[in-house]
C-alpha cells in the first residue's frame, strides 16, 4: 500500500490527498503546510471544535495581534461563536466572536475566530 507522510494513501480524506495532485511538487515524506482548509466553507461550527483566534493587541503596534487556541463553548443563533480562549497566562471567555476567511493574526482577523491550517507531517 502506498504511504502518504507515513501513513497509509488510503486512510486519508479526499482533500488530504490533493497535495499529491500532479504538478504541486509535493512529495511523500516532506512536510505539505495549506493556508486554509479546501473544505472550511462547507464546514459547520459546533460546540467543542478547537479553533485560532486572533487577539486584538493594541494599535501602536506595542502588544501586535496574536495567534490564540480557543475553543468553541456555543454556537450563536446568527452564525458567531462562544470562545474560551486560551492564553499561557490564563483563559478568557468570549460571548459573541464572527469568523474570519482572512489569516489568522493578520490585522484583518483581529478579534475574529479562524479554522487552524493543516500542517501534514
Amino acid at each position: 500500500m502506498p504511504l502518504c507522510h507515513g501513513v497509509p494513501a488510503a486512510w486519508h480524506s479526499s482533500a488530504q490527498r490533493l497535495c499529491h495532485a500532479p504538478g504541486t511538487g509535493d512529495a511523500p515524506g516532506r512536510v505539505a503546510t495549506y493556508s486554509a482548509r479546501p473544505d472550511a466553507g462547507t464546514v459547520t461550527p459546533s460546540i467543542g471544535r478547537i479553533v485560532h483566534y486572533t487577539n486584538l493587541g493594541d494599535r501602536d503596534g506595542k502588544y501586535p495581534p496574536q495567534i490564540q487556541a480557543a475553543l468553541i463553548t456555543g454556537v450563536n443563533a446568527d452564525g458567531s461563536v462562544a470562545l474560551r480562549v486560551f492564553y499561557r497566562t490564563g483563559d478568557f471567555w468570549l460571548e459573541k466572536v464572527e469568523r474570519t476567511d482572512a489569516a489568522a493574526g493578520s490585522e484583518d482577523a483581529r478579534g475574529k475566530w479562524a479554522w487552524p491550517t493543516k500542517q501534514w507531517t
